[in-house]
């Protein structure tokens, strides 16, 4: 038999072995339940994992077609800013074109422009010549229809072919004319030019007063549009049903 000192010694121990496996189960007891835990937090994280994956999946895609959607209309924009640069140099090349052409016109309308400023002094020197010509009296003519022969010199006319002013002038030999016929008519100095019409001073006058009167009638006209226009937006703002009570408003205010 055992004595009670080595009794109580097991007893301890056996005391102790319990205490720790009690400890044990309940620190299994709580592992298991942290391990519960965590696996539904895990089932938790799974799902969530699945949904960002799913979203990241959905993200790509659309970033693929908003990827696609750029390209494309990019390459619109470049189609069609290629057409219109194609379309504006078009433009470009006729416009200068045409300024081209129309350079090439003025230079030759400044060339004939000079061509007959040059020529103008020449021409004018003719007129005065052929204008003194006519103004000159006709001398009286022989019985016999001849053609008068003036004692004065003939004044030479003008070079207009550009020879050297300093080259003589050769008259040459003229033959006496004669004609049978009767002599030429005169030579009407003057054309015939129908005669202005009379004007009265009464007409301005007249043309004065209906002028004044069209503008009178004009301004009375353009008040009476406006009178209108204010009629009518005054009738349209009245059959809206805020407008009436606001006036009805005013009209109690300046009663009160």
């Amino acid at each position: 038999m055992l004595s009670l000192p080595e009794k109580q010694i097991y007893i301890l121990a056996i005391s102790f072995m319990a205490a720790i496996f009690v400890a044990a189960l309940v620190r299994l007891w709580l592992v298991r339940r942290e391990e519960e835990r965590l696996v539904k937090n895990k089932d938790v994280l799974e799902k969530q994992i699945v949904l960002q994956q799913k979203d990241l999946m959905t993200v790509r895609q659309e970033s693929n077609a908003w990827r696609t959607e750029m390209q494309r209309q990019f390459d619109l924009f470049r189609h069609m800013a290629s057409d219109q640069l194609g379309v504006e140099e078009k433009r470009f090349n006729d416009l200068l074109a045409q300024s081209t052409r129309r350079e090439y016109e003025l230079q030759t309308a400044l060339a004939l422009a000079k061509d007959m400023c040059i020529e103008l002094p020449s021409a004018k020197a003719r007129i005065l010549h052929l204008e003194s010509l006519l103004g000159n009296p006709r001398p009286p003519s022989d019985n016999d229809g001849g053609l008068p022969v003036t004692n004065s010199p003939v004044c030479p006319l003008p070079d207009l072919g550009g020879g050297s002013p300093d080259a003589p002038f050769e008259e040459p030999e003229t033959e006496a004319l004669t004609f049978t016929d009767a002599p030429p008519p005169e030579i009407e100095k003057q054309a015939d030019i129908p005669p202005a019409p009379d004007v009265t001073p009464e007409e301005p006058a007249q043309a004065e007063d209906r002028l004044s009167e069209l503008e009178q009638k004009l301004n009375d006209a353009v008040k009476k549009n406006s009178f209108l226009q204010q009629a009518l937006t005054t009738a349209r703002l009245r059959s809206r049903p805020h407008f009436s009570k606001t006036v009805r408003k005013t009209r109690a205010k300046q009663r009160a």
